[in-house]
C-alpha cells in the first residue's frame, strides 16, 4: 500500500465519521439516539488510536502526553518537533533522542554471572 492510498484512507475515515456525527445530530433525543452517540465516540477513539499507530509505523515522532499519543508537527522556524497539545508544548529538536523505557533499562544494574 502506498502513502498515498493510506493518506485517502485516513481522509475518508474522519469523513466518514464526521457524517454520521451531523446524521446522529438530526436524531431525537432519547435512548437510541444516546446508544448512537456513544459508538460514534469509540469510532473515533479507535480512529485516533489507528491514526497514531500508523504514524509510529511511518516513523513519525509521538508526544506521550495524552491517550492515544499526539503525532508531532515539525515546526521549521523552530527546527523542531512540536506537540500540538498546546497544555503540553513538548518541543523536540533533531537528533539521537532516548525513550524513558531505555533509561529505566539503563539505570537498572546488571547481575553478573559469578
Amino acid at each position: 500500500m502506498e502513502f498515498v492510498d493510506i493518506q485517502g484512507w485516513v481522509v475518508a475515515a474522519k469523513d466518514t465519521v464526521d457524517l454520521l456525527k451531523s446524521a446522529a445530530g438530526l436524531l431525537p433525543k432519547g435512548e437510541r439516539r444516546a446508544e448512537i452517540d456513544g459508538k460514534i465516540g469509540v469510532a473515533e477513539e479507535t480512529l485516533k488510536r489507528s491514526d497514531a499507530k500508523l504514524a509510529r509505523e511511518l516513523g513519525f515522532k509521538l508526544c506521550d502526553c495524552t491517550f492515544p499519543p499526539q503525532i508531532m508537527l515539525w515546526k521549521e522556524a523552530e527546527k523542531a518537533h512540536a506537540c500540538p497539545n498546546l497544555a503540553c508544548g513538548r518541543r523536540m529538536k533533531p537528533g539521537m533522542q532516548i525513550s524513558g523505557d531505555v533509561l529505566t533499562f539503563l539505570a537498572t544494574p546488571t547481575r553478573r554471572n559469578s
